[in-house]
């Protein structure tokens, strides 16, 4: 079997190369230019009567409208693709921006249940404290002084709103 030629300009300008070899190369060489004849009769017949147009030419323009069709639709995928990008960025946004809010929401009640734990701690101590009223013991009096600093200081860090 013989290497098939490499395409010259000149090929490039044909509608196909058919490159074959038989069983019987003697018997090939013979038929051969029977069947380009034949191959080129059916390139060559009319196919279009009122355009008056061959095999081979509408082959042509088919083959350039559909080179041009493959264009078109993988434009029309670039403009689909950036637009799903686009879809994407937005549905990104907008889950960032509800992750934002739920980290927010998730710190404003943990504010909450810090400040509500605080003046809890707060009213035990005012009741721990109002208990020690009269109570001249040391420890009543240590213990009432540490009571009164740390609420001292939940009011001068303002960590609540009355303390």
């Amino acid at each position: 079997m013989s290497e098939p030629k490499p395409l010259q300009p000149s090929d490039q300008q044909r509608i196909a190369r058919v490159d074959v070899v038989g069983a019987n190369k003697d018997l090939w060489r013979s038929l051969r230019p029977k069947l380009l004849q034949m191959v080129n009769a059916v390139l060559n017949t009319t196919i279009d009567h009122d355009k008056n147009t061959t095999i081979a030419e509408e082959a042509k323009k088919l083959t350039s409208q559909m080179l041009e069709h493959v264009r078109r639709r993988l434009q029309r995928e670039g403009l689909e693709n950036d637009k799903i990008e686009a879809e994407i960025a937005t549905l990104y946004a907008e889950r960032t921006e509800k992750l934002a809010n739920a980290e927010k929401a998730s710190a404003e009640a943990a504010a909450i249940r810090q400040r509500s734990a605080l003046q809890k701690l707060v009213e035990v101590l005012c009741l721990t404290e109002a208990m020690l009223v009269g109570d001249e013991s040391e420890e009543a009096i240590l213990f009432g002084r540490q009571i009164k600093t740390f609420r001292d200081l939940v009011k001068e860090m303002n960590l609540l709103a009355e303390s």
